[in-house]
């Protein structure tokens, strides 16, 4: 739960001066986003500053990182917090345009319990963009095995229900970073 207003803070630093507007693009007028992971809302934070046409939705573990999310988000109208159920968000209910999951899956323990939660809330046409890294031995401390063991069987997955828009494939070095997926 604690992870400390150091990581907080380095999480500032990373995104500072970074913007989302790839992101943006494919969210429609009156869309739906769903940040997943979404420590510090760098996705949410930046985006909906820039549009009102468009509703945001955080989604973490409750931690420092969250609370500072909400904090700074905080008289957005067009920005709310999911409460914690289970780790799901709008299961069975395909509600989100685009969904991101930025630098988390590898730390979390069942990422495929993750994305099938994800990509059954997100509708059909809709875009997932995600960063699952592959650390080769040379992670992070923060890095979990069965995060590294299910990777995988997360892209069969995701391969099984979307088609690779934009990045490199999941089998480029250290993970390929950044895609975007197209549900179909």
């Amino acid at each position: 739960r604690e992870v400390g207003s150091w990581c907080v803070f380095r999480q500032l630093v990373r995104h500072r001066g970074r913007g989302f507007r790839e992101i943006s693009d494919y969210l429609p007028q009156d869309g739906n986003l769903l940040e997943w992971g979404c420590g510090i809302a760098p996705v949410s934070w930046w985006i909906s500053a820039r549009r009102r046409d468009a509703l945001f939705h955080l989604y973490d573990v409750q931690c420092e990182a969250l609370a500072f999310a909400k904090h700074r988000v905080a008289g957005r109208s067009n920005v709310a917090a999911l409460p914690p159920i289970a780790g799901t968000a709008r299961a069975g209910n395909p509600f989100f345009h685009v969904v991101t999951v930025l630098e988390v899956l590898e730390h979390v323990p069942d990422p495929m319990a993750v994305m099938t939660t994800l990509l059954t809330s997100l509708r059909p046409g809709g875009y997932l963009f995600e960063d699952y890294h592959r650390h080769d031995g040379h992670g992070s401390p923060a890095d979990l095995e069965s995060a590294a063991q299910a990777r995988p069987k997360v892209y069969d997955l995701i391969r099984a229900h979307c088609d690779l828009v934009s990045g490199q494939s999941p089998d480029a070095p250290e993970g390929g970073g950044r895609r975007m997926w197209r549900k179909r």
